[in-house]
C-alpha cells in the first residue's frame, strides 16, 4: 500500500465521519427546526428513496442481480433492508426527534454500542463463540452507557422524552448491529456496491408499504409540493448521505483496521462538538468519563474481533 493512497484513504476515513457527524448532529434536525416537518417515517423514507433513483441511474446494471439471487439471498438482503434500513434508521431520527436536538452527543455516542450488539447476534445467528474477554468488554461498555444516558442520577429522574430517546437510541445501536451480521453472509457473497444499491432498494421498498399504510402520505406529499426548498433540502440531505457511504468505502479500502477505528472516532467528536457550539448542551466529568470508556471498549472490539472469537462460521 503506497503512502499517498494510505494517506488519501485516512484523510477519506475523516471526511465521511464529519459528514456523518454534521447528518445526525444538524442536517435531520432542520426537517423540524426550519421546515416544521416532523413524519419520521416519510423522513426515512425519502432518505432512502432519492438515493435510490440516483443510484438506479449509474448502477442499473444491477437489477440483473435480481435473476441471480437465491431465496437465501432475499431473505438477507431484506433483513438488512428491514433492520438497518428502517429500524434502526427510523429508531435513531426518532431518538433525535425526542431529544429536542439538544443533546444530540448522548444519542448518537449510545448508537456506538452496535458492535456489541453485533457480537451477540452472531453468536446467536452465525454459532459464533466469543472468548470470555468478549464478556467483560461488553459489560464495561454497557454500564459506561448507563453512565453516559443517565450520570449518577436515577434513570426515574430523567424527563420522559430524554428516556424514549436512550431507549430508541439503544434499539438503534441493536438494529444496527444486527444488521452487520447479515451483511457478512451478504457481502461474503457480492461485492459492496451491490449490498449498498440493495440496502437501499429494499428500504425504499419496505418504506414505501409503511408511508402508504401510515395514513399521511397524501398530506406528506401536499407539504412537500407546496413547500419547494422542503423538497430541495430532501433532495441534498439523501445525497449527502449516500455521498458519506461511498467517501468511507473509498478510505476503507486504503486504510489499516487500526487507523480506520481511530479516524472514526471524529463522528462522535463532530457530534459532541456540534453539541457544544450549537446547542449549548456540555457533558458531566462522570459522562465524558463513560465516554471514554465506551469508546475504548468499541475500539477493543473492533481492533480484536478475531480475539474474541473463538471460532467464525459464515
Amino acid at each position: 500500500m503506497g503512502n499517498s493512497n494510505k494517506y488519501l484513504g485516512s484523510l477519506y476515513i475523516i471526511l465521511a465521519s464529519v459528514m456523518l457527524g454534521i447528518d445526525g448532529g444538524i442536517l435531520i434536525g432542520l426537517y423540524y427546526k426550519i421546515f416544521n416537518f416532523y413524519d419520521v417515517k416519510f423522513i426515512v423514507f425519502t432518505a432512502h428513496f432519492i438515493p435510490t433513483l440516483l443510484l438506479s441511474l449509474f448502477f442499473y446494471k444491477k437489477y440483473k442481480m435480481l435473476s441471480v439471487f437465491n431465496f437465501n439471498d432475499y431473505i438477507y438482503f431484506l433483513l438488512i433492508a428491514f433492520l438497518g434500513g428502517t429500524v434502526g434508521t427510523i429508531s435513531i431520527v426518532k431518538a433525535l426527534q425526542l431529544s429536542g436536538f439538544s443533546k444530540v452527543s448522548i444519542v448518537i455516542l449510545l448508537q456506538k454500542l452496535q458492535p456489541v450488539f453485533a457480537i451477540i447476534m452472531s453468536m446467536i445467528i452465525l454459532k459464533e463463540k466469543p472468548r470470555y474477554i468478549f464478556f467483560i468488554v461488553a459489560i464495561v461498555a454497557l454500564c459506561s452507557s448507563y453512565f453516559l444516558a443517565f450520570g449518577f442520577s436515577s434513570p426515574m429522574m430523567l424527563e420522559k422524552n430524554n428516556f424514549q430517546a436512550i431507549g430508541y437510541s439503544v434499539l438503534a445501536a441493536f438494529s444496527y448491529g444486527s444488521s452487520l451480521v447479515f451483511g457478512k453472509k451478504v457481502l461474503h457473497k457480492y461485492d459492496f456496491f451491490t449490498g449498498t444499491f440493495y440496502r437501499f432498494l429494499f428500504t425504499s421498498i419496505i418504506m414505501g408499504v409503511v408511508v402508504v399504510f401510515s395514513g399521511n402520505l397524501v398530506n406528506n406529499v401536499q407539504q412537500f409540493a407546496n413547500t419547494p426548498y422542503l423538497l430541495v433540502f430532501a433532495i441534498f440531505s439523501s445525497l449527502w448521505g449516500v455521498t458519506e457511504i461511498f467517501v468511507y468505502y473509498s478510505g476503507l479500502k486504503n486504510t489499516p483496521a487500526l487507523l480506520t477505528s481511530i479516524f472514526e472516532l471524529t463522528y462522535p467528536l463532530t457530534v459532541v462538538f456540534i453539541d457544544v457550539v450549537i446547542n449549548k448542551h456540555f457533558l458531566s466529568p462522570v459522562q465524558i468519563a463513560a465516554v471514554i470508556i465506551l469508546l475504548s471498549s468499541i475500539i477493543y472490539l473492533n481492533l480484536n474481533i478475531r480475539r474474541v472469537i473463538i471460532h467464525r462460521k459464515i
